[in-house]
């Protein structure tokens, strides 16, 4: 059985501690009353939400399911990577910290990180929607 254990052995993990503390970087911000920032932190939950409920059933599936579902689970994946650029870019052109994406890695090569940060948000949200 895999546990979260077996998940931190892995060389390109991403602990709860780090992504927590990425998220609250984040979210710092929605004090700021800013509609467009609100809009984009959104659409970066939404997409989260998306992506990880894919990669959630991929633990239950057959290979033949894995399949059929493989392609719209790349693309929901990089969605949720796009919209965490244009929220990062945006945070960077009001002059508040964006830093927390070059944490996560680089999109091309890190793509692991980006998709267990997705789970990471969505794990956060939804225990905060009790």
């Amino acid at each position: 059985m895999l546990t979260y254990t077996n998940y931190l052995e892995v060389k390109d993990r991403l602990t709860f501690q780090e992504a927590a503390a990425l998220h609250l970087r984040v979210v710092q911000y929605v004090k700021q009353k800013d509609d467009v920032f609100q809009d984009l932190l959104e659409d970066v939950v939404k997409s989260a939400n998306s992506y990880a409920s894919t990669r959630a059933n991929w633990s239950v599936q057959t290979t033949e399911e894995r399949r059929d579902v493989d392609s719209s689970r790349t693309i929901q994946h990089n969605d949720f990577m796009a919209t965490l650029k244009i929220l990062a870019r945006y945070m960077k052109n009001q002059g508040w910290d964006s830093d927390w994406i070059d944490e996560l890695g680089i999109v091309e090569k890190d793509r692991k990180r980006f998709g267990d940060f997705a789970c990471y948000i969505v794990c956060i949200n939804s225990l905060n929607a009790r």
